[in-house]
């Protein structure tokens, strides 16, 4: 018997069609292929058969080991098998995927872009102590009403002037302690901070205490669309929290404050990864500005030592030796 696939002990004249992976010849009806294979073998019938080794499969076919499929009549020498053939049609799995494509193009287009974080720049300011408890000190602090909305207003036009017209900027500040100075002043102090709102274009919040300022960190923007990217303290404060009226209330004390105990009060998805976070107020380095990384996940730049609040410049470090920390 010639070697290769057989039909009753003669190839077929007529070229080879491809069904799935397999390799036939058309004269052989398909009917006739059969997932279970006895040993009475027809013509009719494909055989894996160990005597003839014409390859007639596809490469990458399942039927593997160096096994042909052929039509003959051998009988016994063919084995029982099991065949499982892939016929798959091609040309419908094209056109289903022809008509996926756009649908999932569709899709994309249809959900909803990533929103993009604004950043916001947060300026928070303390209030100004009142001459009646300060007037008999050896260092009377705030002779200037205006000492730390000052320096706010320096930081302010630098902000401006880096990120431009419209980068959000926003002034969270202590108002009570305005009110007050105002009234020894006789001046019109709200209406002073009123004016930096409008010329700088800035988003002015008043606040009563530290509970305020913890709520606005938190809830006072959309914080999944506008994150916290800077935030810097200008007032009183001693190593262990911001104090928003210093000697206002009580002599050399505070009733209104933000203690480093309601730090983890205050949402870490609040602020962008990279915030710049620091305070100008005296002694926060010293314990502070480590409570609010612990507590923050962020730096909080701070002094080892006493600040100095200047007319035309941002606060020096007035103590000798003294260094900034976090």
């Amino acid at each position: 018997m010639a070697d290769g696939p057989c039909f009753s002990g003669r190839r077929s004249p007529h070229s080879k069609l491809h069904v799935g992976r397999l390799t036939f010849f058309p004269s052989i009806p398909t009917s006739g292929i059969r997932q279970t294979l006895d040993g009475g073998a027809t013509a009719a019938e494909p055989r894996l058969c160990s005597n003839n080794w014409r390859q007639v499969l596809e490469k990458g076919s399942p039927l593997a080991g160096g096994r042909r499929l052929c039509y003959n009549s051998c009988g016994a020498a063919c084995e029982t098998i099991r065949l499982r053939i892939d016929t798959a049609p091609v040309r419908p799995l094209k056109k289903a995927l022809g008509l996926l494509l756009p649908l999932l193009l569709i899709c994309a287009a249809a959900a909803p872009a990533t929103a993009q974080v604004t950043p916001e720049y947060v300026v928070l300011v303390g209030g100004p102590s009142l001459m009646q408890w300060e007037k008999y000190k050896v260092e009377p602090h705030d002779h200037w009403w205006a000492n730390f909305v000052r320096a706010g207003r320096i930081r302010t036009e630098q902000l401006r002037e880096k990120f431009g017209p419209d980068a959000k900027i926003t002034w969270l500040v202590y108002k009570q302690g305005y009110i007050d100075r105002g009234t020894q002043e006789k001046m019109d102090l709200i209406g002073f901070i009123d004016s930096v709102r409008d010329k700088f274009g800035l988003n002015l919040v008043w606040f009563r205490n530290g509970d305020e300022v913890v709520n606005y960190l938190n809830n006072g923007q959309p914080r999944d669309r506008v994150k916290v990217a800077f935030l810097e303290y200008f007032g009183h404060s001693n190593k262990a929290c911001f104090m928003f009226d210093y000697s206002s209330n009580v002599d050399s004390a505070s009733k209104s404050f933000l203690h480093q105990s309601q730090l983890g009060g205050i949402s870490r998805v609040a602020f962008t990864k990279d915030a710049q976070v620091r305070s100008w107020g005296c002694h926060t380095g010293e314990m502070m500005s480590q409570k609010w990384r612990q507590s923050v996940g962020n730096r909080m730049w701070g002094v080892v030592g006493k600040t100095q609040f200047m007319t035309d410049e941002l606060p020096i470090i007035s103590t000798p030796g003294g260094k900034w920390a976090y």
